[in-house]
């Protein structure tokens, strides 16, 4: 049986911070107020939004409720980029060829 280790492309993770950064720019939130809001150091809330580090899970309600978006739907989409793999399990491939072939490498190892 394989061991699941999280792997995520350079470019997944450059895309779930852009669409993070995306939120907070349409919802006209200066960075510092996020980092205020949050007690986070502005650097690390830039590196999450050039995708070099995750947005830890305990700060998705409050960062959903700054943005003034829905929260399932923001954890979705970002899970999206964050851990693919999970995503597929959950919410299938939504034929995306990348997230369909990554599901069935894995399932395809559990096997072998």
């Amino acid at each position: 049986m394989p061991i699941y280790k999280m792997y995520v492309e350079k470019e997944d993770r450059q895309n779930g911070g852009a669409y993070l950064k995306s939120l907070r720019e349409t919802a006209g939130i200066a960075i510092r107020d996020v980092a205020d809001a949050l007690r986070l150091n502005r650097v690390y809330l830039y590196s999450i939004e050039r995708g070099d580090a995750p947005l830890r899970p305990e700060y998705l309600p409050k960062v959903a409720w700054l943005y003034g978006v829905d929260l399932a739907e923001m954890s979705k989409r970002y899970l999206r980029y964050r851990d693919p793999l999970i995503y597929a399990f959950i919410f299938g491939d939504e034929g995306d060829p990348g997230l369909r072939e990554m599901r069935q490498e894995f399932v395809e190892g559990e096997k072998g």
